[in-house]
Parts: C-alpha cells; sequence; structure tokens
C-alpha cells in the first residue's frame, strides 16, 4: 500500500506500508535535493534481485522503464557503495543514482 503524504506544494513524500515475516512495517520516503523531480531516495545498501532491488531487508519491484547504471552487479550481489534509490510514486525504482 502506498499513498503520497507531505505539504501542498512542498516536496512530498510517498508512505509505504507493508508486512512480511517480522510483522507490519511502514516507510515514509522524501526527496533529496540533487536528485530528479519526483524521485524518492533510499540511500541504504541495495542488491540486485532481477526484477526488484532488495533495499533494506526489503524487496522493492524496478519501474518499466528501469534506467540502468553505468556499473550493473552480478543477481544477488551489492550495487556500488554509496549508491542511491530513486523510487516514484509507485514504489517503484526508476533509477540507481551513483555517487
Amino acid at each position: 500500500t502506498k499513498r503520497r503524504v507531505g505539504p501542498p506544494g512542498g516536496s512530498p513524500a510517498i508512505l509505504v506500508v507493508g508486512k512480511d515475516e517480522l510483522g507490519d512495517w511502514a516507510a515514509e520516503i522524501g526527496h533529496q535535493d540533487g536528485t530528479p523531480e519526483g524521485c524518492h531516495v533510499l540511500n541504504q545498501q541495495g542488491y540486485d534481485l532481477g526484477d526488484s532491488i532488495a533495499i533494506a531487508g526489503v524487496r522493492w519491484p524496478k519501474a518499466a522503464p528501469f534506467r540502468r547504471p553505468d556499473r550493473m552487479p552480478l543477481l544477488g550481489q551489492p550495487y556500488d557503495q554509496g549508491s542511491r534509490f530513486c523510487l516514484d510514486e509507485n514504489a517503484q525504482v526508476t533509477e540507481v543514482l551513483a555517487r
């Protein structure tokens, strides 16, 4: 489940609510200066899973289209240290920003 949150005219965030084997969880993901418009940023280590990316213990689906970074990790391997992940308003990864 996802929903846009934030002040009118401000930089909106998305609120994502989920459930896994550990129970219910929620994440508010905001915009970060210097990133593309509509990019809600996750800064934790991510691992490529093919059709999704595991970030902070959550499997985030890749959007179509997904903008690939210059260096893609092998399946199951981490993205470069310091990579940031842009999520769209549907909580799908649109691109990976290298530092």
